[in-house]
């Protein structure tokens, strides 16, 4: 496997949109590749022998959803939802 080591410890990034701030990491070089954990996950969670080998060749962003993680929401929606 090419590329940078990447560890736990590797620093988490917060970037501002709207009303939440969003916990995110990038490793490496290259055009950039966007990885979206499903479910309930956190960015924490992908394995760092797969983001090792993803950044040998490009820039890797991971990052918490909303209400996942480190990504921290500032204000909640008070409507309500409506069927028909």
């Amino acid at each position: 496997m090419g590329g940078e080591a990447i560890g736990e410890e590797d620093e988490t990034k917060m970037v501002h949109v709207d009303d939440i701030d969003i916990a995110y990491k990038t490793f490496g070089v290259g055009d950039p590749l966007l990885l979206i954990m499903g479910s309930s996950g956190t960015l924490d969670m992908w394995p760092l022998e797969l983001l090792s080998e993803l950044a040998s060749h490009n820039q890797v962003i991971i990052f918490d959803n909303r209400g996942m993680g480190k990504t921290r929401v500032h204000m909640f929606w008070a409507g309500r939802w409506e069927l028909s």
